[in-house]
């Protein structure tokens, strides 16, 4: 036996009944009991608890004041205040509903003032009703209120994502369950706003049935803008508020300082680096004269300046118009694999930067 301040005592007995006296008034007390031979001890059952009465004390009074908090359409929230207690502390309130007056199912059986009552019917009309237990018994029913759900119909507004994990290249997101306002939730689509897409609308990148996302391929030190939503055989539903989430810095250009300069340049940084005080070879040079016009780092805009002068010199030949199907192949071959591991961004990237940039 022990009671809510924990402590214990073991009483022994042959008999399968004992009486303890002596206990506190209105107090609980939880007991658990166990067999004996000339083997062992069992197990202990499992506990059970029992309250002591108050000498003054009556059933409470009935709970008041119950009322819907909020409909949806399969699931009714309702609230109520305490009654009076009778001199004894409540220790339980029992919620009811039916879709008949006078023939009730148990919905709760706890201390608590705000209930969901879940599975119900779309568009139909409920009458709820609660009690409440204290050491003495069980109050008299509440007032029966009556409480109707919504119609069916597209997703209620999700939650913002939540960032789980991030990387220089990926985010992943995660989110609450939907409500699905009566109708499975099919799958949900999440939005991105990319900041180096030329697209200066938002882009539905990703629909899974499950609440969580991975987005990959991005840009190091870059901020991205995110918004989720669920969809049923109704439609879909409203976007949720939107939340920014920033990837890991990398690579010399890869910080959000860097990258913000580059998005908002509109002159081709490859040819920045180039000026007539700068012989052709001269990497030094033509760092510093980019990172002065422009404001990148010291160290992004020497990986720009190695970018740059590795596709003129190995090839010149087949980028005398850059956006060439050629000048690609040998970027790419040739190029892309130490600008990548100079710059920190991605190949896809440097794909779209050299085409504007050469």
């Amino acid at each position: 036996m022990s009671n809510v301040a924990g402590n214990q005592a073991v009483l022994r007995t042959s008999s399968t009944h004992i009486l303890f006296d002596n206990l506190s008034i209105a107090a609980a007390y939880f007991f658990s009991v166990r067999a004996h031979n000339a083997v062992g001890f069992s197990q202990w059952s499992p506990e059970v608890s029992f309250h002591t009465v108050h000498p003054y004390a009556s059933i409470p009074d009935a709970p008041s004041s119950i009322y819907l908090l909020d409909a949806f359409a399969t699931e009714l929230f309702v609230s109520w205040t305490n009654p009076q207690d009778g001199g004894s502390e409540i220790l339980q309130f029992e919620l009811q509903a039916s879709r008949v007056e006078g023939t009730y199912w148990n919905v709760l059986t706890d201390y608590v003032h705000v209930s969901a009552i879940s599975r119900l019917t779309a568009d139909t009309s409920y009458f709820v009703r609660i009690r409440a237990r204290n050491s003495v018994g069980w109050s008299p029913w509440s007032a029966t209120i009556e409480a109707k759900t919504s119609n069916v119909g597209p997703p209620y507004e999700a939650v913002s994502p939540i960032l789980a994990h991030r990387s220089k290249n990926c985010l992943a997101l995660v989110w609450d369950p939907i409500k699905n306002n009566g109708s499975p939730i099919l799958h949900y689509e999440v939005e991105i706003e990319d900041p180096w897409s030329s697209d200066p609308n938002p882009v539905i990148i990703y629909q899974t049935r499950e609440e969580y996302a991975m987005t990959s391929d991005l840009i190091p030190g870059t901020r991205y803008t995110f918004r989720i939503r669920g969809c049923n055989v109704h439609g879909c539903g409203p976007w949720s508020n939107k939340a920014s989430y920033e990837t890991e810095s990398y690579g010399f250009c890869g910080n959000e300082q860097d990258v913000s300069v580059i998005l908002k340049t509109k002159v081709p940084l490859g040819i920045l680096t180039l000026t007539p005080k700068c012989n052709s070879q001269d990497l030094m040079c033509q760092s510093e004269n980019l990172r002065v016009r422009v404001g990148v780092s010291w160290n992004c805009s020497m990986a720009i300046a190695l970018e740059s002068s590795c596709t003129r010199l190995l090839c010149s030949k087949f980028c005398y118009f850059p956006r060439s199907a050629e000048c690609h192949k040998c970027f790419h071959s040739k190029c892309t694999k130490n600008s990548h591991a100079k710059t920190g961004l991605p190949v896809q990237v440097l794909s779209w930067y050299q085409q504007k940039h050469l």
